[in-house]
């Protein structure tokens, strides 16, 4: 379901008790997820013949038209996306891992927490068609699964059925933790690896305009190789930086490596280096925070220091 204006978007969960249609959907302001009616959604859309469905940790301008093209063209029951040009891959934890054979089939599924050299990285994007995930979804809910990768894909594999392979030639930056979110968001400083995400030709990243004053900045300001959004002031220094909208970075303050997010305020002669600051947060004067790339310092939302 859809907003008039496509700017909100929500899956239907079900219905009430009255048989009036739920959806769940973003909420900031309600813990992140809400379940509510949709009366303010004004279109429904069904998947037709196939259905794509991925994982949200991870940013990525793929070209899934061609994706679903290798699909119909291989005949498979499932076709899962893989990349060469995954960064920022965590080093602890649970990767997705495929084997593929020289024809793009795969051979196997690997649930690692490392890589391997004879497997490529997974983002979890898959294609089928959607009267038969439908049916699986019901038979492994009905058998107690819960693993689309094991449960569904490895079995699919052993039952001989047909699974491919996709390999996406689009760059791919993972954000599935802290660590991973500062290094793919500091990746972001390089224009041309901006340019593949956001504004690939025919494929460009359209978001909601909510435009603020121009940035201001001091006589003694110092601005190097940084995105600073609008809205912002700035009387300090800032080097290697992501700025969101809103944000106050005061005299003699010097903020490097960082991720300042929206209403945040750095204060006088403050020093901030590796740092991801989340919204509405407040480093009062002469603080230091500092640490590294590998293990950012992380500031929670509405916190003082």
């Amino acid at each position: 379901v859809f907003y008039a204006d496509n700017s909100h978007i929500g899956s239907v969960g079900g219905r009430d008790d009255s048989g009036n249609l739920l959806s769940i959907h973003c909420n900031a302001s309600g813990n992140n997820v809400s379940i509510s009616g949709v009366s303010r959604f004004s279109t429904a859309g069904r998947p037709r013949k196939y259905v794509l469905f991925t994982g949200s940790d991870y940013i990525g301008n793929i070209d899934f038209n061609a994706m679903l093209q290798f699909h119909k063209d291989s005949g498979a029951r499932i076709t899962a996306l893989y990349s060469d040009d995954v960064r920022n891959i965590k080093e602890k934890g649970e990767l997705t891992l495929y084997k593929v054979a020289d024809d793009g089939s795969m051979t196997d599924v690997i649930i690692s927490d490392r890589m391997q050299d004879d497997a490529h990285f997974g983002p979890e994007v898959y294609i089928m068609e959607t009267a038969d995930l439908l049916h699986t979804l019901d038979r492994t809910f009905r058998e107690g699964k819960n693993s689309f990768r094991i449960d569904v894909l490895k079995d699919a594999i052993l039952a001989g059925d047909k699974v491919m392979a996709y390999r996406a030639s689009e760059p791919i930056l993972m954000i599935d933790d802290t660590v991973s979110y500062l290094k793919s968001s500091l990746e972001l400083l390089d224009p041309d690896l901006r340019k593949a995400l956001f504004r690939k030709e025919n494929a460009p990243i359209i978001t909601r305009v909510k435009d603020s004053a121009p940035t201001r900045y001091g006589k003694e300001a110092v601005v190097e190789n940084s995105l600073v959004s609008d809205g912002v002031t700035i009387e300090g220094e800032v080097r290697n930086c992501i700025i969101f909208r809103g944000v106050t970075i005061k005299k003699g303050a010097i903020v490097e490596n960082s991720v300042i997010m929206q209403d945040s305020s750095v204060g006088e002669m403050a020093r901030l280096n590796y740092c991801v600051m989340d919204k509405n947060s407040i480093i009062n004067d002469g603080r230091m925070l500092s640490g590294y790339i590998t293990h950012p310092f992380y500031v929670e939302d509405h916190t003082v220091i």
